[in-house]
């Protein structure tokens, strides 16, 4: 169960990590967390020996991390742990050392770990061991929130127990726990990348609804809590959305009632200078349109009534259809009301009998609606 090569590669990736620090500002406040946490199926071994039996082990586990941080910056992660109980290790030590090592989940499955090894002097085997507090740098090289999900307990203790045999190492592991709780959570800004925006649908319709994520954005702050970013689909106002302390935002994108449609509609986030578009295919909806009667003789008027479209436009309104002898298409355009609604008369002089159809485009809508009719003598 020995791990020296695990610890070793543990600090060779802060040393360099440290290599390429941020000279951005630190962050104006900390997070903390704590918790007591029980580690089930505990094995002691002795030079990778099994000794002893498994058991469970119980202790307090506290964080303090500054929040925000910038990638690429070197933050220290105190960690301050309670007490192992008397009895834990077989026998009393000299010149001793102890070394803890928690595994992390991050939230979205990943681990990471943070180790310390620090003198002990004389340990008592008796007494309970208390773990104090230690320290642990790291480096990160990508935004968003990362969490602290304590999932396994490893630490040893090494010292000469005056019996002229030399030294003792004594490692302590414990299983992963499923599904920990997170002790607290970090956010992570990347002051260098471009900002992005992203949809969860490559098409849409006027009026619908998308959902809208970003990334990289300016970030929140203790002392700009309210940043946020404005989103625009074909150059109208779509939304406005909180940003978080990484530069994230997520939330429903309305689009624009009367957008025009197209199949690569730039759709844009704004917030501070920073700038991110994508593009979504955009579909119209369909208006609707009513007549005053499914049957019409030759020389009477038909009303045409249509609504669902945009206050102020100008409709147009085409008729066709008939066979035989008479006219066989009438055009008329009328105005659209404050509620989108518009009607016209139309006087079908001369009309050719049989079955009609009834168009409506908006031009300012890009809309469009139809219906039928019969002609009759």
């Amino acid at each position: 169960m020995s791990r020296p090569h695990l610890l070793l590669a543990g600090v060779t990736a802060v040393a360099l990590s440290a290599a390429a620090l941020s000279s951005v500002p630190a962050p104006a406040y900390a997070v903390v967390g704590s918790q007591s946490v029980t580690f089930t199926d505990c094995d002691l071994d002795e030079a990778s020996i099994p000794t002893g039996m498994t058991t469970d082990v119980t202790t307090t586990i506290s964080l303090e991390h500054p929040s925000p941080v910038p990638t690429n910056s070197a933050q220290t992660l105190s960690m301050t742990l309670g007490t192992l109980p008397a009895g834990t290790f077989p026998e009393d030590l000299t010149n001793a050392y102890v070394a803890v090592q928690v595994t992390f989940d991050d939230g979205t499955g990943a681990t990471f770990t943070a180790f310390e090894e620090k003198p002990l002097v004389t340990f008592d085997a008796d007494a309970p061991l208390a773990l104090g507090e230690f320290e642990e740098d790291f480096t990160y090289y990508y935004s968003g929130l990362r969490e602290f999900r304590p999932k396994e307990l490893y630490f040893y203790v090494y010292g000469d127990p005056g019996d002229g045999e030399g030294s003792r190492f004594y490692e302590y592991e414990c299983d992963q726990r499923v599904n920990p709780a997170s002790l607290m959570t970090v956010a992570i800004f990347d002051p260098a990348a471009p900002a992005q925006v992203t949809l969860n649908e490559f098409t849409g319709r006027q009026g619908g609804t998308v959902l809208v994520s970003g990334t990289d954005f300016a970030h929140e702050t203790p002392d700009d809590p309210d940043g946020d970013v404005t989103v625009t689909v074909g150059g109208l106002p779509a939304g406005s959305f909180d940003v978080d302390e990484t530069g994230a935002f997520s939330g429903v994108l309305q689009l624009p009632e009367f957008v025009k449609p197209g199949g690569q509609v730039t759709v844009r986030a704004t917030s501070q200078g920073e700038v991110a578009t994508t593009a979504l295919s955009v579909s119209a909806k369909k208006g609707t349109v009513k007549v005053s009667s499914n049957k019409v003789k030759v020389g009477k008027k038909l009303t045409v009534q249509a609504s669902s479209f945009k206050p102020g436009e100008t409709l147009k309104i085409a008729l066709s259809g008939g066979k035989g002898k008479g006219r066989t298409s009438y055009t008329k355009s009328v105005k659209a009301n404050a509620s989108g609604v518009a009607g016209k008369a139309i006087k079908l002089k001369k009309a050719a009998t049989g079955k009609w159809k009834v168009k409506v485009t908006g031009s300012g809508s890009f809309r469009v609606g139809s219906t039928g009719f019969k002609v009759t003598k």
